[in-house]
């Protein structure tokens, strides 16, 4: 039977994080087992030893990304090629997906009044003080979640036309001081009203982020006074949000420019 980790490339595993490797590896761990099975019910001894050697080698690697040093390694690591593959980059990543306002550094995190904490020496990750084994970014995120539910704190971030113009302009504003382009991302928009309404844990996510700049976008009288709002698109497609223009149609845009009306 073919190693079925023959089709993923090196340059595949690269680029996967370590928990996304240590699922790759379970998989097949069990894969491998259910030949292994198959050729004991029949009999097939080459085949078996064959099979006995690919699950521990499997589970060699398994254990070896469990190392402290490895953990470690992981958990620190820097966005490489575009591809955020530490833990750091997949959590902040993954909380900017879901609306969550997470900002920290070095293994200590906050998430409006909670508390992440991350155990380097393999342990798990503590919120709120509580330990939990796992490094997964997802079921971490759930957790967080849950946490800000029962605080009464997971509410989504709302806001009138008035206000979200307002916020966007002060932004705005804030993103353009000393830039020589008056063209900013929709994404540093975006981040910047996530850590405004962060202070108290409300959720913003993206989706609402471009609900709330169609409305401004479609209604010319809903749009910021003594500005022509200008949206753009971007090469990126990661910077990518998708407006709904006035005339219904959706729109992929990523950039932002306010300039002053005469």
């Amino acid at each position: 039977m073919a190693d079925k980790t023959a089709g993923l490339s090196k340059p595949s595993f690269r680029q996967l994080s370590r928990e996304q490797l240590i699922d790759v590896l379970r998989s097949e761990i069990e894969k491998e087992t259910h030949e292994l099975l198959r050729a004991m019910d029949n009999g097939e001894v080459k085949i078996v030893l064959r099979q006995v050697d690919k699950c521990a080698s499997l589970y060699r690697r398994v254990r070896h990304l469990h190392n402290n040093k490895v953990i470690l390694n992981y958990l620190n690591s820097a966005g490489r090629k575009g591809s955020r593959t530490g833990f750091h980059w997949a959590l902040l990543t993954a909380a900017e997906e879901e609306g969550l306002p997470i900002s920290g550094a070095n293994l200590r995190y906050q998430c409006g009044p909670v508390q992440v904490e991350v155990d380097p020496e393999g342990l798990g990750v503590k919120i709120d003080g509580k330990l939990y084994s796992t490094y997964r970014v997802k079921r971490l995120i759930k957790i967080i979640r849950r946490r800000l539910d029962s605080l009464g704190k997971s509410t989504m971030r709302q806001w009138s036309t008035v206000e979200f113009r307002e916020k966007l302009l002060e932004a705005y504003n804030s993103l353009t001081i000393g830039r020589s382009s008056k063209d900013v991302l929709l994404i540093e928009i975006y981040r910047w009203l996530l850590k405004d309404s962060g202070s108290n844990g409300m959720v913003y996510s993206k989706r609402v982020f471009a609900e709330d700049l169609s409305r401004l976008w479609r209604e010319p009288d809903q749009g910021v006074p003594g500005f022509r709002l200008s949206l753009d698109p971007v090469r990126d497609s990661r910077l990518t949000f998708i407006v709904t223009d006035s005339t219904g149609k959706e729109r992929p845009v990523g950039s932002i420019r306010l300039t002053k009306e005469a």
